[in-house]
């Protein structure tokens, strides 16, 4: 099994990574040997790239309030946000559970046809 990097692009400067696609590769590269998220620029344009891990662990992410999060509860990235922002993770969390609730009656739904 391998490992695996989820990557967000913040689409505001976007048309500035056409201009260093080689920057943007060499830096997309060095970003999936971290655990940890990182943020990298190029040209002014944000790419966030959640840490690496490994094909065979699960991970949820939410996209909210201008961020990806990983959801993980033994990972440290969500035990700090659940430290620094509890209301942002508290909105995160319900929005997960809301998520999950609409998922499962969808899926009775298509299952019972």
């Amino acid at each position: 099994m391998g490992f695996l990097t989820t990557f967000t692009i913040y689409n505001d400067d976007i048309d500035r990574i056409s201009k260093n696609p080689k920057e943007f590769v060499e830096k997309l590269i060095d970003s999936t040997t971290n655990y940890l998220s990182s943020t990298f620029h190029v040209d002014g344009a944000t790419i966030k790239a959640q840490g690496t891990r490994h094909s065979s662990e699960t991970v949820i992410y939410v996209q909210s309030g201008n961020t990806t999060c990983l959801m993980n509860a033994s990972n440290i990235e969500t035990e700090q946000l659940m430290n620094n922002s509890p209301e942002f993770f508290e909105e995160m969390l319900n929005e997960m559970e809301n998520q999950v609730i609409k998922l499962k009656a969808k899926y009775k739904e298509i299952k019972n046809k």
